[in-house]
């Protein structure tokens, strides 16, 4: 109206050309006295509307979608091309609302499968995290005892060989050192079990005070330690099972208020020149433990 668009409103169409339109007229043409037709209609009156060409816009199944109308306060005479062209626009009218239903339902499939997507991509995501979870934890035990948190047997042999190895190529002495707890068995019995895992746990810390970060510590079974010194000659590897020594021994270790005293016998195999195999240096060391313990335990006893 006046150039300007109008809000929205409801509008009775009883007895108004637009009834006649959507009743099934493809179009419906007035070219002038649209008034005096439909008295009725006082919307016509009201826009002082003196021509008035209508045209249904029906969807491909049929249904009636809305009507197309061009209304003016001029008698419409003499034009042939009016009632051609309003279909025509009608038609396109048609064709624009169901691109834009078949847009606006490409939208939705498009959102869902999106939003499907991204659930099975979140979900994806949380199994390979699980999964990565699962192989860490699985490799932490692998490699770390649970009670005294050094190496497991089986991957301190696997560190020890690649060390090895390197003495070999590069030529330099290794010491390995096989640490046993005395009369633990004692300990158990006395005190619990419990509190023998107490004492497991911190001589396995106190050693690993007592060592350098490229030396390899595991536990290679109940209360026996073993320890991979790379750069340590026989002199070298006496000095460092007597630190460790000393270390596990200095103040009694304290479970359920009870004061704990252990002390540790050391066996030491060293190869300064020619590098051992590792069974070798197992054996070795194993032989001069058995002697630390027949020399009356908390010694160290090196291999020769």
């Amino acid at each position: 109206m006046d150039g300007k668009l109008q809000p929205n409103f409801k509008y009775e169409l009883k007895n108004t050309p637009c009834k006649i339109v959507m009743s099934g007229e493809r179009v419906c043409v007035h070219e002038h006295s649209v008034c005096k037709k439909f008295p009725n209609d006082p919307l016509l009156e009201t826009l002082k509307v003196e021509s008035y060409v209508g045209s249904p816009t029906i969807s491909p199944n049929g249904d009636l979608i809305g009507i197309l109308v061009l209304a003016d306060d001029k008698p419409m005479l003499n034009n042939e091309q009016l009632s051609p062209t309003i279909e025509f626009l009608a038609q396109r009218i048609t064709a624009e609302y169901e691109r834009y239903n078949i847009e606006q339902g490409l939208h939705k499939i498009i959102e869902k499968r999106t939003k499907e997507l991204e659930a099975s991509n979140a979900y994806l995501r949380r199994s390979v995290e699980e999964l990565e979870l699962a192989k860490r934890e699985l490799e932490y035990k692998h490699r770390t005892d649970s009670l005294t948190h050094v190496h497991t047997r089986e991957w301190f042999t696997d560190l020890a060989m690649a060390q090895l190895k390197m003495a070999k190529r590069n030529q330099y002495p290794l010491s390995l050192l096989f640490i046993d707890l005395d009369y633990f068995k004692k300990i158990n019995d006395t005190y619990g079990h419990t509190t023998g895992d107490i004492v497991l746990e911190e001589v396995a810390a106190r050693i690993k005070r007592c060592v350098r970060e490229t030396d390899i510590l595991g536990r290679f079974g109940g209360e026996e330690f073993i320890l991979l010194s790379p750069y340590t000659d026989s002199r070298k590897s006496i000095q460092l099972a007597e630190r460790i020594k000393n270390g596990v021994s200095s103040i009694p270790i304290q479970a359920f208020n009870n004061d704990i005293s252990i002390t540790t016998s050391i066996g030491i195999a060293a190869s300064d020149i020619d590098v051992c195999e590792l069974e070798n240096l197992i054996e070795h060391a194993d032989a001069a433990l058995y002697r630390a313990k027949d020399s009356g335990r908390n010694t160290c006893v090196l291999y020769n």
